[in-house]
């Protein structure tokens, strides 16, 4: 029987440059609010954000940020879609026509759920970070005074720089981007809703199985996929927290992998990686400790139109885990068989 492990351990990771951000991964979404009494049509901007904050060691993030993610306004940028029934086509760049400043409106210690006896983890430090603010769009004709909507749609876009030092698949000072695709404004469409924290360990020499656990407000189709990660549109070291460009490059840049990694091989070549296309199931092996960045996106489906696309972006870290022996059967205690049958809406009780 094949093995697997699930653990909801959470970590921290090195910040080893001084330019490095203290993100270790999150993902920015939406949710449409309705039409202002003006006419525009309302969109809630959702970042989420998962903050380093472990004080000693190693591993210690920047004091600002020992107690709670950053307070500061964090701002996207809204990019005008320019092809229609296409959301990953047109134009090289993409215009924008507003700044979103987004709020902290709640943050979340993180405390790792560790069984007696187990100290992994036991030192580390992760605050989630929630920001949320409003943006009205739609185009005013300045001759009638009547708003019209998007035809194509539009992009959210927030970026920073730079990752640590200490990935091991990505060159170094590659910026982390955060994307999301809103539908025209007549589909009136919802991003996925992320139920998990995607922060977890993986063990070496060992399958680790993991969900991406989201649903759709709308109950649009969603298809989970491997993806590469975003790296900037205009951030650097030089400039870690731009304002938002006017424009967005498009495609927009993708990381660079150290030699041997790649989308599809994430841990080089000793390792692998696999995404249930359907409900976001994850499954990863690796033999060589580190850090790694991997991207998951979500596309959404109405009858079979896409019409919404997201992201999240994860930092995992391999290490060596404890011995974890498989559980054996009793046969002193209850029942010793491993084969049970029962209808379907029956309840199944064993020892």
């Amino acid at each position: 029987m094949k093995k697997f492990i699930l653990l909801f351990v959470f970590l921290s990771f090195g910040i080893h440059n001084m330019w490095a951000t203290h993100l270790v991964g999150g993902s920015i979404g939406y949710e449409y609010l309705g039409q202002t009494a003006a006419g525009y049509y309302r969109y809630k901007i959702i970042l989420t954000t998962y903050t380093n904050c472990q004080e000693t060691g190693p591993n210690a993030a920047n004091p600002i940020y020992w107690n709670g993610p950053e307070a500061n306004i964090q701002d996207a940028g809204i990019y005008a879609h320019d092809a229609i029934n296409n959301p990953t086509g047109g134009a090289a760049t993409k215009t924008k026509i507003a700044d979103v400043p987004l709020t902290l409106v709640s943050s979340l210690k993180i405390e790792p759920n560790l069984p007696s006896g187990c100290g992994t983890g036991v030192s580390t430090c992760i605050f989630k970070g929630v920001y949320e603010g409003t943006v009205d769009l739609g185009t005013l004709d300045p001759n009638t005074g009547t708003i019209s909507p998007s035809f194509t749609g539009y992009h959210v876009f927030y970026e920073r720089c730079c990752r640590n030092n200490v990935i091991d698949n990505l060159n170094n000072l590659m910026s982390m981007g955060f994307y999301a695709y809103i539908a025209p404004d007549l589909v009136t469409n919802n991003s996925p809703v992320f139920t998990d924290d995607p922060v977890p360990f993986l063990c070496i020499g060992d399958t680790v199985t993991l969900l991406n656990s989201a649903y759709d407000p709308d109950g649009d189709e969603i298809q989970f996929s491997f993806v590469t990660p975003y790296d900037d549109n205009v951030s650097s070291s030089q400039n870690p927290a731009p304002n938002p460009n006017n424009f967005l490059q498009w495609p927009i840049d993708e990381v660079t992998y150290q030699f041997g990694y790649s989308t599809a091989l994430p841990f080089g070549a000793s390792g692998g990686s696999n995404i249930v296309a359907n409900n976001g199931l994850t499954e990863y092996y690796t033999t060589a400790g580190g850090n790694y960045v991997v991207a998951v996106e979500l596309k959404e489906y109405r009858n079979n139109i896409l019409v919404g696309v997201s992201r999240r972006d994860i930092q995992l870290l391999a290490i060596t885990c404890p011995a974890n022996p498989p559980p054996v059967i009793n046969p002193n205690v209850g029942t010793t068989s491993q084969s049970f049958t029962l209808e379907e809406g029956e309840t199944l009780c064993f020892d």
